[in-house]
This record gives C-alpha cells, structure tokens and sequence, in this order.
C-alpha cells in the first residue's frame, strides 16, 4: 500500500465492495452515487477503482471509467474510447485531509502510464483545476453537462483530439440529468 500520512492508497478489492457502497452513500448523504457506482461495475466499463485505507477502515474511493466519444470523421473510427473520472467519495470525517488528493494523484498517475490520450470529469473546477483539468481542454467535446463543470485532462495528445465530438458516459449515467 503506498501512502501519505495516516493512509494508503491501494487497489480495490473484491470484500471492498460493500464497504465502498456505504463510504459513497455517507459521502454524499445519499444513496444515488453509491447505486451508480454498483451499475457502472456491472455494465462491465470501469477500468480501475482505488481506495484509500486507515487503520480504521476505507476512507475514500475513485472510480475511472471508459466513455466513447462519438465523431464526425472522414478517417472512418466513429467512436474512440477514453477515460472518465467516474467518482471520488471521501469519508465525511476524512474530508479536507488529502485523501482526495492521494487517490487522484494515484489514479492519473496509472493513466498517465497507460497513455491515456484525454481523461474527461464532471466536477468542481476550482478543485479538479488543480489536478491539470480544464474546460478549454473540453472545448472540442459536448456531453449531457455542459458547462464550466465540464473539463478535461491531456495525458498523450492525438491529432483526433482536435475534431472533438460527443463525450457518451455508460449507459447507467442515463438516469442522471
């Protein structure tokens, strides 16, 4: 487990689950993000989840998944995958105390070593900014949230990341608005 402070960041695990579904729901005081969380696995599209561990229990949680962009192209590939930072929950008695910070640092690290091309999130951007999101790095692309929420990371340019296009999340995002 590698860490920082009075935590560590690792993979997770399959007895995580469960206790992963309850940190989510705490996280954001209800029980929709831990459901989505528990559908995004099961439709079979997350690429990886990471947890931070105390020596109480699991404090936090990321979730990255693959989305398709959906092009107009002569070059014939209509659809390229990329990644999505799908979900972060932090525990509510750990908030503020550099766990989010950890797992995301962990997370983009592992795509940076997958050459990922562009990672896309929905959030806040003031804190996903720091992280090297932004909305101009969105610009080319649409998704169902648009707006200043809407941004995304450069890990490995394409010459294809300048035709944009339509950012698809999976399919159990459908039921957000």
């Amino acid at each position: 487990m590698a860490g920082a402070g009075d935590f560590g960041v690792r993979d997770l695990e399959p007895g995580d689950h469960d206790p992963v579904q309850s940190l989510v729901a705490a996280a954001f005081a209800q029980a929709d993000e831990a459901e989505l969380v528990e559908a995004v696995r099961r439709s079979g599209d997350v690429l990886f989840e990471l947890v931070a561990e105390t020596a109480q229990g699991l404090a936090g949680h990321i979730l990255f998944c693959r989305g398709r962009i959906e092009t107009e192209t002569s070059s014939g590939d209509r659809f390229r995958e990329t990644a999505i930072l799908g979900e972060m929950a932090v525990a509510p008695d750990q908030q503020n105390s550099g766990i989010g910070a950890a797992l995301l640092h962990a997370g983009l690290t592992r795509l940076d070593d997958r050459a990922e091309a562009i990672t896309f999130v929905v959030g806040h951007p003031d804190y996903y900014g720091r992280f090297g999101f932004t909305a101009d790095a969105a610009k080319p692309f649409s998704c169902k949230w648009q707006g200043p929420a809407f941004m995304a990371r450069i890990g490995e340019p394409q010459d294809w990341m300048s035709e944009g296009g339509f950012l698809h999340f999976p399919e159990p995002y459908d039921r957000f608005e």
